[in-house]
């Protein structure tokens, strides 16, 4: 993930919509959220939306973003976190 967001980060582009589906039992909510922010590739009022395990809380507010909303689809969880 971090060679990725390296990646995107040089190319100096925001985004209004980024998606993150990490592997499930890797409980990484927090550290996507924390590289997508430290990496600067949310736009501002940009979302977030994480594809994770139902098992895995996600925090309501974490790295500059708030949990706006969160799906559940059997074993899965779908949180949207947008930036203030």
């Amino acid at each position: 993930m971090s060679r990725a967001l390296e990646t995107l980060k040089r190319r100096g582009e925001r985004y209004e919509l980024i998606f993150a589906d990490p592997p499930y039992a890797a409980h990484v909510v927090e550290t996507v959220l924390d590289g997508i922010m430290a990496a600067g590739l949310l736009a501002p009022s940009g979302m977030v939306v994480v594809e994770h395990d139902k098992r895995e809380a996600a925090p309501d507010a974490h790295a500059g973003l708030n949990r706006e909303d969160q799906r559940r689809f059997g074993d899965t969880l779908v949180s949207f976190y947008r930036a203030p």
